[in-house]
């Protein structure tokens, strides 16, 4: 649950009590005059708006904000711990031979694979522009997407997956066939 949602349901809880009659809250609640606005429970004081909630939501709310307090200290330490063990953009780039300055298949008749200048403007693009730009694994924990090369029918395919603090994923896909076939792919997943 985010933040915003978080702080809608709190909202919405708040204002309960404006729409059911005779001071009885909606959620099972108790009668106003049964408690004082400050009651003391557990030795913890309570707002005006708590006391027109039942118990069993109340847990509900205090077991949301306890996991978002949570994973909010905990994010940058993950960051932090990421950061440190990623490789450079130059470094995953280099590491299957991008950019590829030629074909896999010696019969492709180009000087210069047919979308490798969109790839390398993508790159300049992204190092001179992004913010927190960082390699993330192109795998589904089992098998690795980044590299696959089919020296039988002279195909290979090669992607790189990264994220920033303007984009969640970032995905850029070469697959090199000769003059078969010539693939490029960028897909950039904005972060909501």
């Amino acid at each position: 649950m985010k933040t915003g949602q978080t702080f809608f349901v709190a909202c919405v809880l708040s204002t309960a009590r404006a729409f059911t009659p005779s001071g009885k809250s909606s959620f099972l609640g108790r009668h106003v005059a049964a408690r004082s606005p400050t009651a003391s429970v557990d030795g913890r004081l309570k707002m005006d708006t708590e006391s027109y909630v039942d118990a069993k939501a109340l847990e509900s709310l205090e077991q949301i904000f306890r996991v978002q307090r949570d994973a909010v200290s905990i994010a940058p330490k993950i960051e932090e711990a990421a950061a440190t063990v990623s490789k450079t953009l130059e470094e995953a780039e280099a590491e299957h031979g991008m950019p590829w300055t030629s074909s896999i298949s010696p019969k492709y008749e180009g000087d210069e694979l047919l979308y490798m200048p969109f790839w390398n403007w993508h790159m300049s693009f992204m190092k001179e522009n992004l913010t927190g730009l960082r390699i993330v694994p192109c795998s589904n924990g089992d098998t690795d997407f980044s590299y696959n090369e089919n020296t039988q029918k002279q195909a290979r395919m090669v992607n790189l997956c990264l994220t920033s603090n303007e984009y969640r994923k970032i995905r850029l896909t070469y697959y090199d066939a000769g003059d078969n076939t010539q693939v490029y792919n960028a897909v950039f997943y904005p972060d909501p």
